[in-house]
C-alpha cells in the first residue's frame, strides 16, 4: 500500500483505532514517511468521543465528498471491525459516483494474498468493479465489534 502511495497511485490514509500512534510510532516502525501518509482523526483519544461511530461517519462523509467532485476518486476501505455486508448496502444507498471496495481481513492474519490481489486490481482498474464491492476473508470469525485495542 505504501509503495502505491510513493508512486502517486493512491492517497494513503490511516483510519485506525491506533490513530494517536500512527504518525509518531507506526509509520516509523513500518518505514513510512509520515508526510506521505495522512491520519484521519475520527475520535478523541482522551475522552473516546466518536470511538463507536467515527469510522463509519468518516467513510460516509468521504463518499459524499467524492460524489461532489468532477472526477470522484475510488475508495478502498480495509477494516477488520466495521466492514460488513450491511454497511456495504448502506454505502450503496449513498449512490457513490466512483467504486468503493470494502475489504474485511481476518483480524488474526491481516490482509490475505487473495485480498491484496483484489485491492491491487481495484486500484488499477476500478471501472471493472460494482459501485460497492464487499469482500470478507473466508477464514474470518464473526464477532461483536471490539473497537480496537
Amino acid at each position: 500500500m505504501y509503495a502505491l502511495a510513493v508512486d502517486g497511485i493512491v492517497e494513503l490514509w490511516w483510519l485506525s483505532t491506533w490513530q494517536p500512534y500512527c504518525n509518531q510510532i507506526l509509520d516509523l516502525m513500518l518505514g513510512w514517511d509520515p508526510m506521505l501518509v495522512d491520519v484521519v482523526t475520527w475520535y478523541d483519544p482522551v475522552t473516546k468521543w466518536g470511538r463507536e461511530t467515527g469510522k463509519w461517519q468518516t467513510i460516509q462523509r468521504r463518499v459524499r465528498i467524492e460524489c461532489e467532485e468532477n472526477e470522484p476518486a475510488p475508495i478502498v476501505w480495509i477494516d477488520d471491525d466495521e466492514c460488513f455486508e450491511q454497511r456495504a448496502q448502506l454505502l450503496e444507498e449513498l449512490q457513490p459516483k466512483a467504486p468503493v471496495l470494502m475489504v474485511r481481513p481476518d483480524y488474526r492474519i491481516g490482509i490475505s494474498r487473495r485480498q491484496w490481489k483484489l485491492i491491487d486490481t481495484f486500484v488499477h482498474h476500478p471501472e471493472q468493479f460494482d459501485t460497492v464491492t464487499f469482500d470478507m476473508e473466508p477464514t474470518c470469525r464473526i464477532y461483536d465489534i471490539h473497537h480496537g485495542f
